[in-house]
């Protein structure tokens, strides 16, 4: 599974320490629930990964189990077809440690499960005037996320464009203001982003301006292993 899993990473060596292998368990019938210890008690993880193999899985929940004692139950409710992904799924609070993960499922075939930790994967935003606006995962064919950002009230002067992961292709950045107008980021065709290289910076027309929402068109990931994360960031001067 060692080279599956690093199929989910590029090859840098940057985006390789930001997706951690957990652990991995068959399925079994007439078996309800299965339990893994998680490997990498040296990070701290924000969002979960599933893979499913050898055959379709029907899960019904997942419990993480952190090493504070504390846990939280993700629903899943879902037929997952073999050589497919569910994830990244965002953990609940900061970055923390993760234990054990426990799987409730619906037996049938002998299904193989891979469980992975994703880090922090963008750099932290500088202290230059740029505040975090949201981020996003992007799964294999996904074309489209929002990132509903609500201020209103704070004006800024730019956006900035984030990548990590692995590297993205965007189509088209749609921004609703705070005044219910739209515009679109000057991108060009498209704007291809790379975890290796730097933030770009758009200035908003119109100058300092509230912003309601920011809608994301991508070219979708070409392969079911790729993960991106794409964050935006908003310049108040």
């Amino acid at each position: 599974m060692a080279a599956a899993f690093a199929m989910l990473t590029t090859a840098s060596v940057q985006v390789l320490a930001k997706v951690q292998f957990l652990n991995s368990t068959t399925l079994q019938a007439r078996v309800l629930s299965k339990s893994v210890k998680a490997h990498a008690h040296a990070h701290k993880f924000k969002a979960l990964l599933i893979e499913v193999w050898d055959s379709d899985a029907e899960l019904e929940d997942v419990k993480v189990i952190y090493t504070s004692g504390t846990s939280e139950d993700i629903p899943l409710h879902k037929v997952v077809k073999a050589k497919s992904m569910i994830g990244p799924i965002a953990l609940k609070g900061a970055s923390r440690v993760i234990d054990e993960i426990v799987v409730n499922y619906v037996p049938s075939g002998a299904a193989q499960i891979v469980f992975s930790g994703v880090e922090a994967a963008v750099p932290p935003v500088s202290p230059d005037g740029w505040g975090q606006l949201g981020c996003k995962f992007v799964s294999y064919q996904t074309d489209h996320d929002v990132i509903e950002v609500g201020r209103k009230q704070d004006l800024y002067s730019a956006l900035r464009l984030r990548v990590g992961l692995t590297p993205l292709a965007i189509k088209e950045v749609q921004v609703t203001f705070g005044d219910g107008t739209q515009g679109k980021l000057s991108i060009g065709k498209q704007l291809h982003l790379d975890p290796d290289t730097k933030p770009r910076g758009f200035d908003l027309e119109g100058g300092h301006r509230g912003i309601e929402r920011i809608d994301l068109h991508y070219v979708p990931l070409p392969d079911f292993h790729l993960k991106a994360e794409v964050c935006v960031d908003g310049l108040q001067r």
